[in-house]
């Protein structure tokens, strides 16, 4: 459930934060803060998300075939979370270790709005295109991490609640799983189902 007053605090904090600079440490979190910092430091603008870095063509059928066995693995536990979710407005998402958008599934309204945010398979999710957010940052820091409305650093993405948690292979990280939906229906139990489904497909890597 969202508690509308940390909401509007949120909001302000990070209403501050871009057009000052200044961080109200007492409202933001230190993993999100630390996301922010950076996301300014590139000098990205929080109104304006970038599109251009989707890839399409042969590089797209490059991104499949250099992770076709963490794409199969995945695709059992990916189809479970969504017959779970069906009808509840939340997607889930499989990237790659850099931050490459490799599968996208959900209901084709919520898949709709996610197109027009350009977030397609092959669209790029690192930091430097999509700011704070769960499977981003959690690439970055190689923790679980859930990220609510305006945590998120692009307004866009502010209607939003995600939950990312990465994949490990033989020690590193191979790509992250996130699942995604309407800031109004976030609760902490998404980003739990996220992390065990993350796990599962870690075992099934290891088998």
């Amino acid at each position: 459930m969202v508690d509308e007053g940390a909401h509007i605090r949120l909001y302000q904090a990070w209403k501050q934060f871009v057009d000052t600079g200044l961080l109200d440490r007492q409202v933001v979190r230190p993993v999100v803060a630390e996301s922010w910092m950076r996301c300014r430091a590139r000098g990205i603008n929080p109104y304006r998300l970038r599109r251009e870095d989707r890839l399409t063509g042969g590089e797209l059928d490059q991104l499949f075939s250099q992770n076709r066995a963490l794409i199969e693995l995945s695709r059992p536990f990916i189809g479970e979370l969504n017959s779970f979710l069906q009808g509840t407005g939340f997607l889930t998402a499989l990237c790659d270790a850099d931050g490459y958008l490799l599968a996208l599934v959900g209901d084709e309204d919520i898949l709709h709005y996610a197109a027009v945010l350009g977030d397609q398979p092959g669209a790029y999710w690192g930091e430097e295109r999509v700011g704070t957010g769960a499977i981003s940052t959690c690439l970055i820091t190689g923790e679980p991490l859930q990220v609510v409305g305006p945590e998120h650093y692009f307004a866009d993405h502010h209607t939003w609640a995600c939950s990312g948690s990465p994949i490990r292979g033989s020690g590193t990280i191979i790509g992250a799983l996130a699942v995604s939906g309407p800031l109004s229906a976030a609760h902490q139990h998404t980003l739990g189902m996220t992390i065990l489904a993350a796990k599962a497909i870690e075992t099934a890597w290891r088998v």
